[in-house]
């Protein structure tokens, strides 16, 4: 069955370390496919220039681009020729169903395995241990925090360092936080619960207020969980937000959080640079996401990128060095700085730097709560799940009813898979 596990990478090719004529043991450069953009793609040719500087390996950059279908067709096109490149940035949620199709390598007896997993956020790494074997190493993480405007709620009387910490107060913040004008229509909603168009980043700010009431994606027995007393709590809580005390818009607002429409959302640190740059009197706040109470112990879903090793690349072990040199103290904390992606590791908080950063301290810290968004065909799963969101929450459907019949739809699709 074919799956949707990766990104499409597209041939925009940086030749790094030309001043060193040397060359991976197989007398080529490594090929290493990273998820860039105008923003990393820089970071990362600086640091692969810092590992030719230090080995001696040259390293090709190859930017991504694109969607799953394409890459997937052209990366198994390489694979059946019998070629692949050496290191790949994949997307943290598709590891596992690489794994199980054979399509990249255990790393676990690669040189120095031990002492690089040592470092790493344990969290972070779980997503890519399949059947007691770790599959790739995260390069960069990411999760979702409650994102606040400070100076909304001192004009609403609330205090900025206290912010909700459980769902119930987060629900008598936000209508606090809400305006309407004059005939009764929102013009500040006081928080954004997430669901846009996007079915899978729904299913992202879905997941925390799911797994905070003890659900999960699937059962003991492998069937769908969605239509569990967790799933029915989650959505209720939702379609109360939006449609009993009308304090959340039923889709994202674009922009909403920057140009003042909303008071409080979940997003993560991949703004925090822009926010900085582009909106300096910004005043906001960050914190770990309400929970139904303080007893429950937040479960936050981990994005971001890990590096595996395909099973039909040569120099396996060169590509390892790459792995490990990106993975490092150092080049964590380079990318970190320079504000293109959150390092993975969990002795990165002594650091300095984050003492006079706190927002991504807070984030770094959370990370110790992520969890992994793994599912067996999740990318339908996601939709399926969304299709009974949007019932509830714009067509009025029961939250019980909806779930039952995603329940169904789901357990058909395992059923055949």
């Amino acid at each position: 069955m074919k799956k949707s596990w990766l990104g499409y990478f597209v041939t925009a090719s940086f030749v790094l370390g030309s001043c060193v004529p040397a060359f991976a043991a197989d007398g080529a450069a490594l090929e290493y496919w990273i998820a860039g953009d105008p923003r990393r793609t820089p970071a990362y040719v600086e640091s692969c220039e810092r590992f030719t500087e230090k080995t001696g390996i040259n390293v090709n950059v190859v930017e991504e681009a694109g969607d799953n279908t394409q890459i997937q067709q052209k990366l198994l096109t390489m694979i059946a020729s019998g070629s692949a490149p050496n290191v790949i940035q994949v997307d943290t949620m598709y590891v596992a169903d690489m794994a199980k199709a054979g399509i990249i390598t255990p790393l676990d007896d690669l040189p120095g395995f031990e002492e690089a997993k040592s470092g790493l956020i344990e969290a972070e790494v779980l997503p890519s241990v399949v059947d007691g074997k770790t599959y790739g190493f995260p390069i960069r993480g990411n999760s979702i925090q409650l994102i606040y405007n400070k100076q909304m709620f001192r004009d609403a009387g609330l205090d900025p360092e206290a912010p909700p910490k459980t769902l119930d107060e987060l629900a008598d913040t936000a209508v606090k936080l809400t305006k309407r004008d004059d005939d009764g229509n929102v013009d500040v909603f006081g928080f954004e619960i997430g669901m846009s168009t996007d079915a899978h980043w729904t299913l992202h700010a879905f997941s925390p207020i799911f797994w905070g009431y003890g659900g999960e994606y699937q059962l003991e027995d492998g069937s769908s969980g969605f239509g569990t007393d967790a799933g029915v709590q989650a959505l209720s809580y939702w379609n109360k937000l939006v449609n009993e005390l009308e304090v959340s818009p039923s889709e994202r607002v674009q922009d909403g959080f920057v140009s003042g429409r909303i008071a409080m959302m979940l997003d993560g640190e991949w703004n925090f640079r822009t926010w900085r740059e582009e909106y300096p009197e910004l005043d906001y706040g960050v914190t770990t996401i309400p929970m139904p109470s303080e007893e429950v112990v937040p479960q936050i879903p981990l994005g971001g990128r890990v590096c595996v090793i395909p099973t039909m690349a040569e120099d396996k072990e060169n590509g390892f060095e790459l792995i490990k040199h990106v993975t490092s103290y150092d080049e964590q904390m380079a990318y970190t700085k320079d504000e293109v992606g959150l390092g993975v590791r969990s002795d990165m908080l002594d650091d300095s730097w984050f003492s006079e950063n706190e927002n991504y301290r807070i984030v770094l810290d959370d990370m110790k709560y992520s969890k992994a968004k793994a599912a067996t065909e999740i990318m339908q799963m996601d939709t399926i799940v969304y299709d009974a969101i949007q019932q509830v929450i714009n067509n009025g459907a029961d939250p019980a009813e909806a779930l039952a019949e995603a329940d169904v739809q789901y357990n058909d699709l395992l059923a055949s898979y």
